[in-house]
């Protein structure tokens, strides 16, 4: 940008109006407005000739391509008419009368039209064998490569053969030198062939002689000096793979042919196996051996014999056959598009080496090799791991194995074509668990459980540490590890939970004596381990699970191990429920934070069992139960509030209904339980001290069915729909106490009725929706009317029974009196006296 010099301070400034310095007004700025203003307009009419001289250019080019394109397919024609094959035309002889004469027949001088031809003769037919449309099946260096390699075979073929066959008419010595003179003829022939191109025919003969090598060494362990020297046939045998495959590269170096790649890849194999037959004696010695052999194919799936140059630099590559192009009759080519340049190559002449491309077929056998011998690698380090008996064999085993998996790890990672990276690293994973555990497990055999779920949960702190792209199949891989694990530990833990529920049994009345020894039973020599197991497997399901399944394994964790504590802690009949009922409450309260409906259901699934453990566990005394299930009611109803309390998920209804379900499943249960545990108990079992203990016991159930059919009923005539958890808690509810009411011992036909009662709207309610569904649109009443009558009636007789219960004939009395429904029968009565005559009595004072 030019600049200035202020008029007023002499300064040096750049365009502007006014001085920056001296704020003095600054006239040349309109001078030098003036200037660019002139410069932009040359430099626009300048850029308009340009575009002129660019468009007449571009309208030259475009007639000079025309007419080089007219001229190269005049010249293509001529040289097509040229080459083209002779046609032979031959036609019949003319018809003529036999009366003519011989010779020409004489000429006719033309007058007016021609006369037609009587009999027009035949269209002309080809004779020569060139047909443009047909080319031929092959080319002449095909026609010299087939019986060249044919030639290869036989003389293979003779040499086998003569290796095999020939061995009365000549000694040992005799038939090796004819072997190697033949070995060496093979070598030194393919270079030659390959040169004047014939590369097929050079493949072959290269295979053949390739294939004499081994044959050379067999019969150089004929020779009485070397096979009856005592050496080893398998370390001779190996020595002689090796050469073969050293042969073999030196060869592809030499002739840049694929058929020495080839046996260098597949003369490599059986070395290190033979070398080392002599010295292995078991299943960890073979994966050893085997894994070197994958190590082996992996360097060699990396090296430069998996790739090839061109045999002859200054062929071009084979083009595979195509059919003659054929020019339409209205292509044109002037009609071809507008070429953009013309480019030069100043190396046109020169010969370069072609660039190097993978083996057909090579890299796929090497990578099937690398694979199968990783494959049975693991398969013997596994069977090694499992026999072993001592500390350093299974640690020998267990290095073995890791050997294996990293090595299909490696070669997985070079690979890299999904998911082998991902199944390579779960195998590692595997490996790693499976070593460590069976070493652990050896060491020390009376704590095996515990050791398995340690190296679990370390291994799972592990994979938290891979970065996340490639944690995908090590979570996997511990994700299978803890589902067999944890079936183990399932089955221990769900004979631990059993046994605590049926130590408690029967109901309310067990033998306490021999509870502690009905739970060591359950857990055997495990004994705590069982728990700690189970604790330390739902942290490696946490630490290590991918997200989406982790929720569901810390779930199963969890009830497994509450169902284990009792049992494996040896905790008394008062305390056995509580660990069970704290990890259901747990469950459900978590699971208030699910995300997903599957999460959910696992949620309430694992609270609703370890609940119904706990339930099951605390039949011991009704004092017991009471506590137990007015806990779980409390806590079910607060779950089942959360949601209107506090904004939850979608997901999180799933938990909410499945907890007011198990409230209104539990609410009927912990009402009995209370009330037989405050009602005073007689030792001598008559059957009036059954009804003075059952029957209000009953009545209780009653009322708190009532309860928990009520909000049910007002659920569905609300909301026109019931949740279906809620609906099997309540309908389970009623359907226990009406069983109670039939069938327990003490209750009267009464007690039967309402039972039935409660029982018929449990089913209404269970069947609102459906009646909804199937009924006439003009009637007055639907299934919520229905249900809700049933439940009003199920709670009158609810209270009539309480009230006749509490005050039998018009008084008031508690704890009730001895005889309900049946006051012609004071004599009943465990209390004596007057005053069970005066409780009969209607105007007994309470």
């Amino acid at each position: 940008m030019a600049t200035f010099q202020c008029s007023s301070c002499g300064r040096e400034i750049k365009p502007a109006v006014r001085c920056p310095h001296c704020a003095a007004d600054q006239p040349q700025w309109v001078e030098h407005l003036a200037d660019i203003e002139r410069s932009i307009a040359e430099m626009k009419a300048r850029d308009a000739a340009i575009a002129r001289e660019q468009r007449q250019i571009a309208a030259k080019m475009q007639a000079a391509l025309f007419q080089r394109d007219i001229l190269a397919h005049a010249g293509e024609e001529r040289l097509k008419q040229a080459t083209r094959p002779r046609r032979v035309l031959r036609r019949r002889p003319g018809r003529r009368p036999p009366t003519a004469t011989a010779g020409a027949p004489p000429r006719v001088p033309r007058q007016g039209t021609p006369p037609a031809p009587e009999d027009p003769p035949p269209p002309p037919r080809w004779l020569d064998a060139d047909d443009p449309e047909h080319p031929p099946e092959a080319s002449s260096r095909e026609v010299q490569n087939i019986p060249l390699g044919l030639g290869a075979l036989l003389l293979g073929v003779a040499a086998v053969v003569f290796a095999a066959v020939a061995t009365s008419s000549m000694d040992a010595l005799a038939r090796l030198g004819i072997l190697l003179l033949a070995t060496v003829l093979m070598l030194l022939a393919p270079p030659a062939l390959a040169r004047r191109g014939l590369t097929s025919t050079a493949e072959t003969i290269a295979a053949v002689g390739l294939l004499l090598v081994p044959l050379a060494g067999n019969a150089l362990w004929a020779v009485d000096r070397i096979g009856v020297g005592g050496a080893s046939p398998t370390i001779f045998a190996g020595a002689i793979f090796a050469v073969t495959a050293v042969v073999a590269l030196g060869y592809t170096g030499w002739t840049n042919l694929r058929a020495p790649r080839f046996a260098t890849v597949l003369a490599a194999q059986p070395v290190l196996p033979l070398l080392a037959y002599d010295r292995i004696t078991g299943p960890g010695g073979w994966a050893l051996v085997l894994a070197l052999v994958a190590l082996l194919d992996l360097g060699l799936a990396r090296s430069g014999v998996a790739v090839e140059r061109p045999v002859r630099p200054d062929l071009p590559p084979p083009v595979p056959p195509s059919a003659p192009r054929q020019r339409g009759a209205e292509h044109r080519p002037e009609g071809d598009p507008e070429e953009a340049a013309e480019l030069i190559d100043v190396n046109a002449g020169a010969t370069q080496a072609g660039p190097a491309r993978p083996v057909p077929g090579l890299r796929e056998l090497t990578w099937m090799l690398h694979a199968v011998a990783v494959a049975v690698s693991l398969a013997y380090a596994v069977t090694a791991l499992l026999r072993a008996q001592t500390v350093p064999t299974a640690t020998g085993a267990g290095v073995v194995l890791l050997l294996a998996a990293v090595v299909g790890l490696a070669g997985a990672l070079v690979l890299r074509r999904p998911p082998l990276p991902d199944v390579a690293a779960g195998i590692v994973t595997l490996a790693v668990i499976g070593a460590f555990s069976r070493i652990a497990s050896v060491a020390l055999p009376g704590r095996a459980l515990l050791l398995i779920a340690a190296v679990i949960t370390v291994t799972g702190l592990a994979v938290r540490a891979v970065p996340e792209a490639a944690r995908r199949g090590p979570q996997l891989a511990s994700a299978v590890a803890l589902t067999v694990s944890g079936l183990v530990v399932a089955g221990g833990a769900l004979r631990a939970g059993v046994a605590t529920v049926r130590a408690a049994l029967p109901a309310w009345a067990p033998d306490l004596d021999r509870y502690p020894g009905e739970l060591a039973a359950a857990v055997g020599p495990t004994t705590w381990q069982l728990a700690a197991a189970a604790f330390l497997l739902t942290v490696a399901a946490v630490l290590a699970l991918p997200s989406d399944i982790r929720r569901e394994f810390a779930v199963a964790g969890a009830l497994l191990t509450a169902l284990a504590v009792p049992a494996s802690i040896g905790l008394e009949w008062t305390m056995a429920p509580w660990p069970m009922v704290v990890t259901a409450i747990g469950i459900g309260v978590v699971g208030l934070s699910a995300r997903t409906d599957r999460a959910a259901v696992a949620h309430a699934v694992g609270a609703a069992v370890v609940g119904l453990f706990g339930a099951g566990a605390s039949l011991s005394s009704p004092a017991l139960t009471a506590a137990v299930l007015i806990t779980l009611f409390v806590a079910g109803t607060l779950v089942a509030l959360a949601a209107r309390i506090r904004i939850a998920s979608a997901a999180a209804e799933t938990v909410t209904a499945w907890a007011a379900g198990g409230a209104a499943f539990a609410l009927p249960g912990a009402v009995a339980a209370f009330v037989a545990a405050t009602v005073p108990n007689d030792p001598t079992l008559t059957p009036a001290s059954l009804r003075e203990v059952t029957v209000p016991v009953l009545a209780a159930s009653f009322l708190a069915v009532c309860v928990t059919l009520g909000y049910a009923a007002v659920v569905q005539v609300s909301q026109r729909r019931i949740p279906a958890p809620l609906s099997v808690g309540t309908g389970l509810g009623a359907l226990i106490v009406t069983a109670a009411a039939f069938g327990a011992p003490g209750a009267t036909v009464a007690d039967a009725w309402v039972g039935a009662l409660l029982l018929v709207a449990a089913v209404l309610l269970f069947l609102a929706p459906s009646i909804d569904a199937g009924r006439r649109a003009d009637l007055t009443l639907d299934g919520s009317d229905l249900a809700a009558a049933a439940v009003t009636t199920a709670l009158v007789a609810t209270l009539v029974r309480i009230g006749a219960v509490l005050a039998p004939g018009g008084s008031w009395r508690w704890p009730p009196p001895c005889s309900w429904w049946s006051p012609s029968e004071p004599a009943a009565c465990p209390r004596s006296g007057d005053a069970g005559r005066s409780s009969a009595s209607p105007s007994a004072a309470p």
